[in-house]
């Protein structure tokens, strides 16, 4: 194949692939764009299934100082700053502990990571997460 060949051939594969690509493109009824647009959160979801999360929200699978120090190591992980807000003011330790309850292979990986954490915090720096928050913050 010469070359005026192959640059045809990438120029109308790559507008065949944008013609499939926008053909692709669901049909929103307007009854579910009024259900988002008004906040709906489970929008496409079947009532199984927000009977399962609705299930998982119902229980706890980290204790409340677990929880504050979760909260103590996103923060760590990405503090807040001038254009966005901190990792644990959006919410990503109840993230993580929902995923931890919808995926029970993740329960003994983060339960024992945590406790990990937490004993080294108290142990090495003779602090509780919550105190090591409070320095990070000072120190910078």
């Amino acid at each position: 194949m010469d070359r005026r060949e192959s640059i045809k051939s990438l120029f109308i594969g790559a507008a065949a692939g944008g013609l499939a690509l926008a053909s692709c493109k669901p049909e929103i009824s307007s009854e579910a764009q009024d259900a988002m647009a008004n906040g709906a959160t489970n929008y496409g979801r079947t009532p199984e299934e927000d009977a399962q999360i609705a299930s998982l929200h119902a229980q706890q699978f980290f204790s409340v100082h677990e929880m504050e120090s979760l909260a103590t190591l996103t923060a760590l992980i990405l503090p807040e700053n001038e254009d966005f807000p901190s990792a644990a003011s959006v919410g990503v330790p109840d993230f993580i502990e929902f995923m931890a309850k919808d995926y029970p292979a993740f329960k003994p990986l983060l339960g024992e990571a945590l406790c990990g954490l937490i004993i080294q915090a108290i142990g090495v720096l003779n602090w509780s997460l919550k105190n090591l928050n409070r320095y990070n913050s000072m120190r910078y």
